[in-house]
């Protein structure tokens, strides 16, 4: 079988979108629902494994990589990540490639928050743990999940905030773990507190 360039037999051969994935598992009797969170489950779990090593990439914040899962179910729809690929094949062999892989491509480059010509003040260099670096940190992760189109946040989430216990967390860890424990009200009430930190830093530190 080989993927097809029409789109109107999307879910026959040996690669299928999403779109008739899902609903052939529950015509099946599976749980779409439950099989996605076993396999969020898991990515979040092989990236946590790794975590030392992804920690060493240098300038971070102009660090970017994506990574392909492959996942397989068995019959009764356990979850094995079968391997992990880095800087995964981006080609367009058939129609159905194209429609997939181009709005991946999108949003990838969409989310990867490239700092503006000019920037003064990052991440990078607020190097001390003060609002002033909690309030980038969150500001940066909040403009990555405006951006994210069709990507879904697997971690941190609320569903997920014990995975931290897998890890030796760093401030930044911490700080985001209590983040995402908020509702959408607190979230904005806690941005605008260290926004207001976030601007006296910035005042001291141009008066310099």
């Amino acid at each position: 079988f080989v993927a097809t360039n029409d789109l109107s037999k999307d879910g026959t051969g040996n690669k299928w979108s999403h779109r008739p994935f899902w609903p052939y598992l529950a015509e099946h009797g599976f749980n779409p629902d439950k099989i996605k969170s076993q396999i969020d489950d898991a990515i979040a779990q092989t990236v946590i494994a790794a975590i030392r090593s992804l920690r060493t990439q240098r300038n971070p914040e102009v660090s970017y990589e994506l990574f392909g899962f492959d996942v397989m179910l068995d019959k009764d729809a356990n979850v094995y990540i079968l391997e992990i690929n880095i800087s995964p094949a981006m080609g367009t062999s058939s129609e159905l490639d194209r429609v997939i892989k181009t709005p991946l491509n999108i949003d990838l480059f969409n989310m990867i928050n490239l700092p503006m010509p000019g920037t003064k003040v990052s991440i990078l260099n607020v190097q001390e743990n003060t609002p002033a670096k909690q309030y980038l940190l969150l500001h940066q992760y909040e403009e990555t999940l405006a951006k994210r189109g069709d990507f879904r946040l697997v971690f941190p989430t609320k569903e997920r905030i014990d995975f931290y216990n897998m890890m030796t967390m760093t401030e930044n860890d911490k700080v985001l773990s209590m983040y995402a424990t908020l509702d959408e009200s607190e979230r904005i009430k806690k941005l605008g507190e260290l926004r207001k930190d976030f601007e006296s830093y910035k005042e001291n530190r141009n008066s310099k």
